[in-house]
């Protein structure tokens, strides 16, 4: 076993009184320890003796204590330095709670919904201060989240065990020494790809799992809706589908942290429109959204492709109501032929902003403003074909040609952002836009009613689309998972 080196008053580095051994490995191992000055319990790591003091251990040790940020969620970093022998030690504030590994063991049910969210709740406030500063830890699982029952009923949770982080400034990252069989790593990850934070919101969203329903592959049925959601979305195998950060894990479980949670209802899912549910979901988690997004670039819509809308919204009207709906929105006059400036429509395209208000006073005025009117105007667009706005394409056929061409229609749709295929194959594929300079829900919401309306158009029977992730929101990408039989 390693011994720490003291001085002649007993006292490792002249403050630390050491006590027993918490653990040790083949290179390192942490002592109980108090330190003296401030008479404060703490935790004091150092090499075990024999291990190279300049070698691939010790670079750990150190790159473990740079992780260890000042949060109250993170077991933070104290002091650092070499001992007497010149081997480095890292000094961590004590742990007063238990592993969550172990509390998950104690009983047969899973803990009350409060508890464990308020669990899941600080795991993803400290792994968004990690994400933050640029850390990805890789590793969180069970045996790294340790409890503490603080208060009637209050816990605080902390975050450790930094061995495998990553910084994000890093070239290079390290080859992890943890396992990455558990069911806690992320599919990317133990194919040896992928450093950035979506590692640790799988890792978050399967450990909120097991917290919330007792297993790792728990039923969610009897969880409020928003949760069963938020869990899915951050264990969703492709990356591209997860929260890009803890942080947006966290706001999508403030919608029932801040109450009013919606009880689970999983017939109407089944049995409903799938779309219209996502819809309502990201509806929802648009009021957590701490900062409002700051469009890089100019964005437009072809103006035919405008055209298109307005004429679909006036045969919903009708002329009398049409007056109404000017009134409402009078900047609609701006667009419609022999206005005045429209050759610069014509020319650029109609500003994001002004369709996404088109789009956004047509829901209120026509329905609910629960985006459903949004996506029936997608669909009369795809109704009429290519050659409504894209004349020069040749039609799709099949559901399948439509998909593969889907990344060129795009570019007849919206000047703004790439759309690709993540994957296809007979019934069913992903499709997602990125890298949108001014990216709504509302604009999402119309393109996944004219995906939806194109597929059937193109044959196909039994047509669902998902929407489960928005890039107005902070996502990566707005993603469109699709299904259809022929």
């Amino acid at each position: 076993m390693g011994q720490a080196t003291k001085a002649t008053d007993g006292l490792f580095q002249g403050k630390y009184r050491l006590g027993q051994v918490l653990r040790q490995d083949a290179s390192t191992v942490a002592y109980e320890a108090e330190h003296t000055t401030i008479e404060r319990p703490v935790e004091v790591r150092v090499l075990v003796e024999g291990v190279p003091i300049e070698g691939a251990a010790a670079t750990r040790l150190g790159r473990e204590a740079r992780a260890a940020i000042a949060h109250r969620n993170i077991q933070s970093i104290i002091d650092t330095g070499k001992d007497a022998d010149g081997r480095p030690f890292a000094v961590y504030e004590a742990i007063r709670g238990r592993p969550l590994r172990a509390l998950l063991a104690e009983g047969s049910e899973p803990m009350p919904l409060p508890r464990a969210l308020a669990i899941v709740v600080q795991l993803l406030e400290g792994l968004d201060a990690l994400h933050k500063a640029g850390i990805t830890h890789r590793a969180v699982g069970p045996d790294c989240v340790f409890v503490e029952d603080v208060r009637s009923g209050a816990v605080l949770v902390k975050l450790t065990g930094f061995v495998d982080a990553v910084f994000h400034n890093e070239k290079v990252a390290p080859a992890p020494i943890g396992t990455l069989t558990t069911p806690y790593v992320a599919p990317e990850f133990q194919a040896g790809q992928g450093t950035a934070p979506p590692l640790d919101v799988y890792s978050a969203g399967v450990l909120a799992r097991e917290v919330l329903t007792g297993s790792v592959d728990g039923s969610m049925d009897s969880l409020p809706d928003e949760v069963r959601r938020a869990v899915d979305r951050a264990t969703a195998v492709s990356p591209e589908e997860r929260f890009p950060s803890a942080e947006l894990f966290l706001q999508s479980l403030a919608l029932v942290e801040r109450g009013r949670p919606r009880r689970a209802s999983r017939t109407s899912i089944d049995s409903g429109d799938r779309l219209a549910e996502d819809l309502a979901y990201l509806q929802r988690r648009r009021t957590t959204q701490l900062r409002k997004r700051d469009p890089s670039g100019p964005s437009t819509v072809p103006l035919r492709t405008v055209l298109l809308v307005v004429e679909s919204v006036y045969k919903l009207t009708g002329a009398g109501r049409w007056v109404k709906f000017t009134q409402r929105m009078p900047e609609v006059e701006t667009i419609l032929p022999g206005a005045a400036g429209l050759e610069q429509f014509v020319k650029v395209g109609v500003p994001m902003d002004l369709f996404r208000r088109l789009l956004t006073t047509a829901d209120e005025f026509l329905g609910r403003g629960d985006l459903v009117t949004t996506t029936a105007l997608g669909e009369a667009i795809a109704a009429k074909g290519l050659a409504g706005f894209a004349p020069d394409l040749t039609e799709p056929e099949t559901p399948m040609q439509f998909v593969q061409a889907f990344p060129t229609i795009w570019g007849r749709l919206a000047r703004q952002g790439v759309a690709t295929v993540i994957d296809a194959r007979a019934g069913a594929a992903r499709i997602a836009i990125s890298e949108q300079s001014s990216p709504s829900l509302e604009f999402g919401a119309w393109v996944s009613g004219f995906v939806r309306g194109f597929l059937l158009r193109s044959g196909a029977i039994g047509v669902e689309v998902a929407m489960p992730a928005s890039q107005a929101l902070g996502d990566r990408a707005d993603v469109f998972g699709l299904t259809w039989r022929q």
